[in-house]
């Protein structure tokens, strides 16, 4: 909407250029656009810093900081899998109840629909992070998952320059705090959330509107919803499994129990 009313009220002869731009628009309120040119350049500051974060992952993790950097890699391949099969799974259990909905992908007229997937995809991505992370550590998961960030912010600014910002600004917001984390005490739990604010925030800002819209999708684009989840888990999910014991299946159990619920309600209205 932001984008339809920035270009509506903009004056288009004084926008002209000799390359195309990037656009996009921040609470629907702010419009943003910048050079597609740059798009290349800031693709390389990102990797620059995501690489001096992850030469200083040692600061932080002193044992195996390699070991922990394959781990935590590997971490946001499998905890993005579940995130989609899980979606996929309650796709399949709410479909007869909603068959007409669900193929014309209008599912935001079923609210509890569209929170039982988004739930699903929470159980799935948190139960990989929190068995994981026994091996990895909240940095080693960051660093892993900055690896897979700064890979896609590679292919967008070759294929896609248009959609890099997806990309560009989450990796390196998430580059930042990890950089930031090796200069903090790493015995302390507020260190952790401080180096997390930074790509929780982008991440939000920029993935969590896609939610919505990915929820319009039908047949079988239906488990799109769960990748903002599984992106935003990747930067957020590790703080919330740094519990030892019972208390790091936390966020997987309550997930877990606002899936079922959702699930529930949407058979009971339908």
């Amino acid at each position: 909407m932001a984008l339809a009313l920035g270009l509506a009220d903009a004056d288009l002869e004084g926008m002209k250029a000799d390359e195309d731009s990037v656009f996009f628009d921040l609470f629907t309120r702010v419009l943003v656009h910048y050079p597609q040119g740059l798009a290349l350049p800031l693709a390389i500051v990102v990797l620059a810093i995501s690489l001096v974060a992850w030469s200083r992952l040692g600061a932080v993790q002193p044992d195996r900081p390699g070991l922990n950097l394959v781990v935590g890699c590997v971490a946001f391949v499998v905890s993005s899998a579940a995130a989609i099969g899980c979606a996929l799974g309650i796709i399949s259990l709410i479909r007869p109840s909603l068959p007409v909905v669900l193929e014309s992908g209008i599912v935001e007229q079923s609210i509890a629909a569209s929170v039982a997937i988004v739930s699903a995809a929470a159980v799935g991505v948190t139960a990989v992070l929190a068995l994981i992370r026994r091996w990895a550590g909240i940095a080693g998961l960051w660093g892993g998952a900055l690896i897979w960030w700064n890979a896609a912010v590679v292919a967008c600014t070759i294929y896609l320059p248009g959609m890099s910002h997806l990309f560009l600004f989450p990796a390196a917001a998430c580059a930042l705090g990890l950089l930031l984390l090796t200069f903090l005490d790493p015995a302390s739990s507020w260190s952790y959330l401080i180096a997390a604010i930074p790509g929780t925030v982008v991440t939000s800002v920029l993935w969590m509107p896609y939610v919505g819209m990915f929820s319009q999708m039908g047949g079988t684009l239906m488990f799109l919803p769960a990748v903002p989840v599984a992106l935003l888990a990747s930067i957020a999910g590790p703080l919330f499994v740094e519990q030892r014991g019972l208390a790091k299946w936390a966020p997987t159990v309550i997930s877990l129990v606002v899936a079922l619920v959702a699930t529930g309600i949407t058979f009971w209205t339908a």
